[in-house]
């Protein structure tokens, strides 16, 4: 039996009867479209803002915004996409200053969000929506203080840092995919090539509709227990106290 034999047979022993295994820390994850770090460095978070007339004794309609998203925010996002690091969609209707509002926040530099400033400003249907107040208010904010642009900006500040840190990328993800279901949807329907705004909106709560129905018939299995999954199918805490899995 040769000496380089008989070794073999003792680091296979030794191996195998071992309980420990040594590890190396790994380099930090920071997902992005190479998967590259984030270094906010001249970044800073900003917030667009459409505000959509809402008549006091009307329910809001919601619908306004997928006419927002696709027809307005969808061609900002695909010329600027190479210059967004970070983005999400944010919507809410309260009887407030803000009213009902349709938002991109997103994370770039100073000069991408004077671009938009301005391609908003020079936007044909924007333009129009706001002569006729279908949409009351558009504004192009600033989010945080001075040149602060920490990844959880944004975030809850009740949550704990590593989710304030780690959830830009969840509601990204979930903006892309809710916006990609505007289109195909929209698409489907058949967007008339000429209509005034009742058309229009008539066109987008069609979209809305079967958003609607297809979140309350597999938004469960395809979001909620797909995302629970992730997580070991863990109990949670919703906002009856009880702990349930999806």
């Amino acid at each position: 039996m040769t000496v380089k034999y008989c070794l073999a047979i003792v680091c296979v022993a030794l191996s195998a009867c071992t309980t420990t295994i040594r590890t190396t820390p790994t380099e930090t994850f920071e997902p992005d479209a190479g998967l590259l770090q984030i270094d906010t460095r001249g970044l800073a978070w900003w917030q667009l803002r459409f505000k959509l007339d809402w008549p006091a004794d009307e329910a809001p309609d919601f619908s306004g915004h997928l006419l927002v998203a696709e027809q307005i925010v969808l061609p900002i996002l695909l010329e600027h996409e190479e210059r967004f690091r970070l983005w999400r969609f944010h919507r809410r209707a309260g009887r407030d200053n803000s009213g009902n509002q349709f938002s991109l926040i997103f994370l770039s530099d100073p000069d991408t969000a004077a671009r938009i400033d301005a391609g908003i400003r020079e936007n044909p249907l924007a333009s129009w929506l706001k002569d006729r107040s279908y949409i009351t208010r558009i504004s192009l904010d600033q989010r945080g203080a001075g040149e602060l642009a920490e990844l959880e900006e944004t975030s809850d500040k009740e949550w704990p840092e590593e989710i304030q840190r780690s959830w830009p990328w969840f509601i990204m993800g979930a903006s892309q995919a809710w916006m990609m279901q505007v289109q195909e949807i929209s698409r489907e329907k058949g967007l008339p090539g000429t209509t005034g705004y009742p058309g229009l909106l008539d066109h987008y709560r069609e979209v809305a509709s079967s958003m609607n129905n297809q979140w309350r018939n597999y938004g469960q299995h395809a979001y909620f227990h797909h995302i629970s999954a992730l997580y070991g199918y863990q109990p949670l805490r919703i906002r009856s106290t009880e702990l349930k899995t999806f």
